[in-house]
């Protein structure tokens, strides 16, 4: 073991001499290179200058030298081409440097000749060579022409080229991304600067192809409504295929650029945009209202009625006298037919809008929409309709027939359209008022002052229709009511069959069944606030009015049991209300009527029970003294000192 360690020793020492050696060597090696290096670059460069002289002192001569011959040669090689560019760019440079004397001139102008001549016919090589698709030879021809004119001729063929591969009828915009990334990879394997390249090819793209396309699509003499929706739905692609080349293609940086292109491609059509789409939107609102009361064999007029009119429509259905005019005003002229076509047509506005105009000029066109909307809309047509509704209520007198509750139907309608209305303003309009803040709140302050005055309408037809149903309810009981339902005469009750108890009196059910009517006409047609309020004032002012209505009339015992058969009746009829307060006072006025039926000595008793109960002593006092016998069972005095407690 010791042997062969001694032996492995001796070996490794034998390696690292031998490492140290080679490592000389191999440095001596490498100074040798170096000064042989240093001795042959002056021979090279003595050699190339050799070549060069000999080539300039060519075009010394009258006979021009080889650059002249092979410039006219065509069919040269492209390699042999590349080799004397490459040259000439050099004896450009030399040309530089030498005086413009007469020893020189002529041959610098031959240079120049010679130097464009080949310069020519390599754009001419890289033209052919897009055809057959050799993008290394073209590569090798734009480097060799780099930094010369040629290369802007270059790049000028390559997108001239480029665009010709397209086809002549561009309807499918879908497929320009893929082709121009396509050719964004070509530019970047040919051009040393790539991205100035492929924003001449967009510029050139926009300025010939997509401009002729463009226009053969959107002409200025179209019929509005083609013109703005082939200017919307061509500006809207224009749009879509700048954003997928901004997203495919890497080399374009620029996204401002593009829209202006984008721009310029569509100014001269964008300029008159605007008023276009106003007046179209314009005619369309107005043939919808026009072709909507056309339909109704309706004539539009003044409906600002003066106290005169007023006087007269009021005369007329006193004295029953009707016209034409009165009875055509029955039928509601309000139509959500007309606001669904007015509010499409705003709709299609603002889409419009928000692709065609700028940003900075959206909210005063938004502004622009809305006027139109809120005159056309609201004013001329919801307004006006509603104000024809309101003139009908009086066309007829309560006391000869039952009156009309179109107007309640108005109020449906209404309230229908005003939504629609608003709906349009939030959804449509509204987005147009992103980023400015007083266009905004300009708008919110007129649509509340017209909804305040729509409801203004709505309360004060609503007052007029309540006022004429109480009115029928007051003319049923004064014509149908008779003093003998309540005396008690056994001749003159209506008994009921069955039971042999009197039943409810004539005028009750005639009055039931009317308020029954309006009742149902009121849910039907009326809804949120406004059912609620109406119902309310109905119920209450409807008891207000029976209880008047009793206050004329003396109580037998027999004719009691009539009006306690009237009051049920009432009271039945008043639980459609769905009121909690109307219930309770139909409750306390059939607790009132039971007082026609008790018997004298028990009046005391039912007096306090109803004390305690809640019911005012002004109101039992009044309703005792109803009954027939208040004076002959001297429950006069009686009464007095309940209410003097």
């Amino acid at each position: 073991m010791s042997r062969l360690n001694a032996r492995l020793e001796e070996a490794t020492a034998s390696f690292k001499q031998l490492d140290i050696k080679i490592n000389e060597i191999s440095g001596k090696i490498i100074h040798l290179g170096e000064q042989l290096e240093r001795k042959n670059a002056p021979r090279e460069n003595l050699q190339n200058a050799r070549k060069l002289i000999l080539e300039f002192s060519k075009f010394l001569g009258a006979g021009g030298g080889t650059f002249s011959n092979v410039s006219i040669n065509s069919q040269a090689e492209e390699t042999s081409l590349l080799e004397k560019a490459s040259s000439i760019r050099t004896l450009s440079a030399l040309c530089l440097e030498l005086p413009d004397d007469e020893r020189f001139l002529g041959a610098k102008q031959r240079i120049t000749v010679a130097s464009q001549n080949l310069e020519n016919l390599l754009v001419k090589r890289f033209r052919y060579n897009f055809s057959i698709g050799n993008w290394e030879m073209m590569r090798c021809i734009a480097e060799v022409l780099a930094c010369t004119k040629s290369h802007a001729v270059c790049a000028d063929v390559f997108i001239d080229e480029m665009l010709k591969t397209l086809p002549s009828d561009l309807k499918d915009l879908s497929s320009l991304p893929d082709t121009l990334s396509e050719a964004e990879n070509v530019i970047v394997k040919i051009f040393n600067r790539p991205e100035t390249i492929v924003f001449h090819l967009i510029q050139s793209l926009f300025a010939r192809n997509l401009k002729s396309h463009f226009q053969n699509n959107v002409k200025a003499d179209m019929p509005s409504d083609v013109f703005l929706v082939n200017l919307s739905r061509e500006y809207c692609n224009m749009q879509r295929l700048a954003f997928q080349l901004i997203d495919r293609l890497q080399l374009l940086s620029d996204e401002g650029q593009l829209f202006k292109l984008l721009n310029g491609l569509a100014a001269d059509f964008l300029k008159d945009y605007e008023s276009r789409e106003l007046t179209w939107l314009k005619n369309h609102l107005l043939n919808h209202q026009a072709a909507f009361y056309l339909s109704q064999n309706h004539s539009k007029r003044n409906i600002h009625a003066s106290g005169l009119n007023e006087l007269r429509r009021d005369l007329q259905a006193r004295l029953h006298i009707g016209n034409d005019r009165d009875m055509a005003s029955e039928k509601v002229l309000l139509s959500q037919e007309v606001a669904i076509n007015m509010l499409d047509d705003v709709r299609q506005s603002a889409k419009r809008c928000m692709i065609l105009s700028q940003p900075s000029e959206r909210a005063l066109f938004g502004q622009r929409l809305y006027d139109l909307l809120s005159r056309f809309l609201v004013t001329d047509h919801l307004d006006y309709g509603i104000t024809l509704a309101l003139q009908s209520i009086n066309s007829s007198d309560p006391k000869i027939a039952e009156p009309s509750l179109t107007f309640f139907t108005a109020v449906n309608e209404g309230t229908s359209l005003f939504n629609f209305f608003e709906k349009a303003v939030n959804e449509f309009i509204g987005p147009l008022f992103n980023g400015s803040p007083s266009h905004l709140q300009e708008c919110a302050s007129r649509r509340q002052l017209l909804q305040r005055q729509i409801e203004a309408k709505f309360s004060s037809g609503l007052e007029r229709c309540l006022s004429l149903c109480l009115a029928r309810v007051q003319a049923i009981l004064s014509s149908e009511q008779k003093k003998t339902d309540y005396k008690g005469d056994s001749c003159g009750l209506n008994g009921n069959a069955i039971t042999g108890l009197p039943s409810a009196s004539l005028a009750c059910r005639h009055v039931c069944t009317f308020v029954q009517r309006v009742i149902q006409e009121t849910r039907k047609y009326l809804d949120g606030q406004n059912r609620v309020n109406f119902l309310n004032e109905f119920g209450t002012r409807f008891h207000r009015l029976l209880v008047d209505h009793f206050y004329g009339y003396s109580f037998s015992d027999s004719g009691g049991f009539v009006a306690m058969q009237d009051v049920t009746a009432y009271r039945d009829t008043a639980k459609e209300f769905d009121l909690p307060m109307i219930d309770y006072l139909f409750d306390v006025l059939l607790k009132l009527m039971n007082l026609m039926l008790i018997k004298p000595q028990n009046v005391r008793q039912v007096w306090q029970d109803y004390i305690r109960s809640g019911i005012p002593r002004e109101l039992l006092s009044n309703f005792i003294q109803l009954r027939a016998d208040y004076k002959s069972a001297k429950l006069q005095s009686e009464v007095r000192r309940y209410v003097e407690r």
